[in-house]
């Protein structure tokens, strides 16, 4: 839809052509009449080759004018896009930043307390940069007991606490812990059409989408970052590059003396 008017632009892309083609064929047509007209009905005929021109010429005019203008708004939409993504990104990832360099500079004693609140900083920042609205972002914990289970330890967002926990011999848990051995990325647009491994239709859940990624540092798993939403389609495979950016800040904060 035309943003001004209201109007379908495929509808005006369409008539402006036709319409320039009848003016360029009256143009022509009443040229040759008023060429073999007199006195009063050749001005007339001249009158309406002159008409037809210009409107021949003007037609075509307008439609480039309309499209480059916009063009350049669609322009302006992405620029102020991509500024507004900077802005929201440089918001969220400040506070990272600080908390990982007071972590670093922070005594032995101090630093497990650190380590801990690195996590809602980076759930915050998933929800606030990466999901849609009332997503959700969850920390999951490692843990090596056998069986080697990822249990839910936090989340961010929408209300609602993760309650599966990932345990090593079931389906669903042992893909979900190759992840994090692979260091891969599980991610679903739509549960309904491709659900996970393990994935049971009969339980309730309340989400559609989701993103899980591990959170790694060199050559130890912490455990996993997962972000969802209520609607099929909300997240994409970008969301999960962003959220593994994340996710290696944790590991990072994790890994400082660990």
């Amino acid at each position: 839809m035309d943003d001004r008017s209201g109007e379908p632009v495929i509808t005006w892309r369409w008539i402006a052509p036709a319409l320039t083609g009848v003016f360029v064929v009256t143009t022509s047509v009443s040229g040759a009449l008023g060429s073999t007209a007199e006195g009063g009905v050749k001005v007339g005929w001249i009158t309406v080759q002159a008409i037809s021109a210009l409107l021949a010429f003007a037609i075509p005019t307008v439609v480039q004018a309309r499209e480059r203008r916009r063009y350049r708004e669609a322009e302006q939409a992405r620029v102020d896009a991509r500024a507004e993504m900077r802005l929201a990104f440089n918001d969220a990832l400040d506070p990272i930043v600080r908390h990982l360099g007071r972590l670093a500079a922070a005594s032995r004693r101090d630093r497990e307390t650190l380590r801990a609140q690195a996590v809602p900083f980076i759930l915050n920042a998933a929800t606030e940069v990466i999901g849609p609205d009332r997503a959700r972002a969850c920390w999951f914990v490692l843990d090596d007991s056998r069986p080697r289970r990822l249990r839910p330890d936090e989340c961010v967002g929408r209300a609602g606490l993760a309650r599966t926990a990932f345990v090593q011999g079931t389906l669903r848990g042992d893909d979900t812990l190759a992840m994090i051995e692979n260091d891969e990325v599980r991610f679903s647009a739509n549960v309904d059409e491709d659900p996970p491994q393990g994935w049971d239709p009969n339980i309730p859940h309340d989400y559609k989408t989701f993103v899980c990624v591990p959170v790694i540092s060199g050559d130890v798993a912490y455990g996993m970052i997962t972000l969802d939403a209520p609607a099929a389609g909300d997240l994409t495979r970008d969301d999960a590059g962003l959220l593994r950016l994340l996710a290696g800040l944790l590991g990072n904060a994790l890994a400082i003396d660990a």
